[in-house]
């Protein structure tokens, strides 16, 4: 009911705001090839003046995917790949949709403006829209000596807007697809909400005897920002999810089962910055119900409550002293886990708890104008509520040389690690999984060089990296959570944007890799796909911008076919306030897996959405 009232207050106003005068333009949709790096070094840096293979893209850009959340714009940026039970890389139960860099399972540290909101191994990035995003960073290689746990594969920071520009849109399509969007600035505080409703897919998936339809993913999100002063700023989001799909029987037809999954997630970021120090208050809670319902009872079958919450402090200073530029921080995080089953009370889980303490400092010498080293350290302690106890000690070294104006090349040593998950851990046995109370952390080293060719309209990127986990956690043949002793990726990542000319710019990306894991009867077993590579394709003439984007996986472990979603998005500037525009999903209309088990799940088909936005 609450959507309903929703989507009629904001078509309302819609209504309203495409009859007035405009006082602003549409967003500035430019290509950016040099943009300043902030999540690399916990500070500013230009691109060849950072040791590491990162991507920038702006909002604007990564909405022109035709994408509505980041996970589903993610998957058409270079070295990121998708896994996702549900269209569009929506999240399903207990299950987060996954994303892969370099090729090690639940190896990427997620942040949102800076805050980590990982947690018990999930992200839920389905809940981030991308319309309250400014720009997305992704920093491929460790990110552990300044992130903490999680980030072998890399750090995505997640950075929202401060502020809006007031607007409304409205779109609708094919499949049940629906969108509205309201933006609102005023003074201090900026306001967006949304709600998304991405339709309905038959044949989701299919076994010997059933198959299933997914029958609507209903998202809700309401995001605030409020800028105090330059040195302190509030956000916060909270968003509402409501998934339905079917079971049906393969040979007759006839309906099974229905599943339903009802999410509240909320976050908040305080933070404050000056010229030295850096402090913020985050945190993340979760609160999902999902059920089972068997059509010829009328009766649940599973009616499940999960809680998980994670809040923390992160604090740090940085100075100068004699040509060396220090950095000094500590984290604090509390991270907590509920597992209710509301039909048998006897299976209920937890609460379970883990405080994790860190301290973190880096270093960084400048020899010359060319010449920078940086060396860095963390000292993390975590304690669960049973009195397990898990420390690390990790470096990292860091060099950049500049060769000429144009080009730099870099290096860098780190070691990475991640803690056991709770579930992992302390929960049991699960529908799907057996818990482990003696797993080890993960952890292992990282080795990547790299260089840099930057000319006047475009970037060049290559870099080789080579990775060596020790105690990889995965599942043995009766799904027991085990450490296995080792996880390895060697690969290539190359990378080329450009700008043509005021009406033609591309973007293309590829790596090449062969990650591999070693099971229980120590045999050594391709871990996700060794090909990926993405592009996009822009062109701009007068009041019409075209995108075209694709992702092409090859090469995969679970012996699917090669994988190329395609999506096309074209906007028209009727006015200077306003703007329609029409998307188009899935261009080849592929059956796609989007699966990396051997359950196969399929992505949606072709669909087309058509809209309008209005600035005011």
């Amino acid at each position: 009911m609450k959507r309903n009232v929703t989507k009629k207050i904001i078509a309302t106003l819609a209504l309203g705001f495409m009859v007035m005068p405009s006082v602003q333009a549409e967003e500035n949709k430019d290509f950016s090839l040099d943009p300043v790096i902030v999540t690399a070094l916990r500070g500013e840096s230009k691109e060849l003046d950072t040791p590491a293979n990162v991507t920038v893209r702006t909002g604007e850009e990564l909405k022109a995917t035709g994408a509505k959340t980041v996970i589903d714009a993610l998957q058409f940026v270079e070295g990121i790949t998708i896994y996702s039970q549900n269209p569009y890389g929506q999240s399903a139960g207990r299950m987060s949709s996954e994303l892969v860099m370099r090729g090690i399972k639940k190896g990427t540290l997620i942040m949102v403006n800076g805050a980590p909101i990982n947690m018990n191994g999930m992200f839920q990035l389905d809940n981030i829209l991308l319309e309250n995003v400014e720009k997305i960073e992704a920093v491929r290689g460790p990110g552990s000596v300044m992130y903490g746990s999680d980030a072998f594969g890399g750090v995505i920071n997640i950075i929202t807007k401060n502020q809006v520009k007031n607007s409304i849109t409205v779109s609708s399509g094919n499949k049940g697809q629906q969108n509205y969007n309201l933006n609102l600035q005023t003074g201090k505080l900026a306001f967006t909400s949304s709600f998304v409703d991405t339709g309905e897919v038959n044949n989701l998936t299919k076994t010997a005897t059933t198959y299933d339809n997914f029958l609507g993913g209903e998202k809700q999100s309401f995001n605030a920002t409020y800028q105090f002063d330059d040195k302190m700023t509030l956000y916060y989001t909270h968003t509402e999810d409501d998934l339905n799909k079917e079971r049906r029987n393969l040979a007759t037809n006839n309906l099974t089962e229905l599943y339903n999954d009802k999410e509240n997630l909320d976050r908040f970021n305080f933070q404050y910055k000056n010229k030295d120090w850096k402090a913020m208050l985050y945190g993340t809670f979760r609160d999902l119900d999902y059920t089972t319902t068997k059509v010829s009872t009328g009766k649940y079958s599973s009616q499940v409550n999960l809680k998980t919450s994670k809040y923390g402090l992160d604090a740090n200073k940085s100075w100068d002293d004699q040509q060396i530029h220090y950095l000094a921080g500590i984290t604090l995080e509390q991270e907590k886990y509920k597992n209710i089953n509301i039909l048998d009370s006897a299976k209920t889980k937890g609460p379970y708890d883990r405080t994790v303490m860190s301290a973190y400092a880096q270093g960084t010498k400048e020899f010359n104008e060319k010449q920078k080293l940086i060396l860095g350290l963390r000292g993390q302690n975590a304690e669960t509520e049973s009195g397990d106890e898990y420390n690390q000690f990790l470096p990292q070294i860091q060099y950049n040389q500049k060769l000429g104006q144009e080009s730099s090349w870099f290096v860098n040593v780190g070691k990475a690690f991640r803690l056991p998950t709770l579930t992992e851990l302390h929960t049991g046995t699960t529908s799907n999984f057996t818990s482990n109370p003696n797993l080890k952390p993960e952890s292992g080293w990282t080795y990547e060089t790299g260089w840099k060719k930057e000319s006047q309209s475009g970037i060049l990127k290559t870099t080789l990296f080579m990775m060596n986990i020790d105690n990889h956690i995965d599942t043995d043949s009766t799904d027991m959570y085990q450490n296995f002793s080792k996880f390895k990726n060697e690969g290539i990542e190359v990378s080329w944007q450009q700008k043509l000319s005021d009406k033609y710019r591309y973007t293309v990306g590829s790596s090449y890799g062969n990650p591999r894991e070693m099971d229980a009867q120590g045999q050594w077993v391709r871990a996700y796909s060794r090909i990926q590579a993405n592009m996009t394709i822009g062109y701009t003439l007068d009041k019409l911008t075209a995108n075209l984007s694709a992702n092409y996986t090859a090469d995969r472990s679970n012996k699917a076919h090669n994988a190329l979603p395609v999506s096309l998005m074209v906007n028209y500037q009727l006015k200077p306030e306003t703007a329609i525009f029409a998307t188009v999903r899935n261009v080849l209309n592929r059956n796609d897996i989007t699966t990396n088990s051997s359950n196969n799940y399929y992505g949606a088909p072709r669909t087309v959405e058509f809209g309008v936005k209005h600035s005011f």
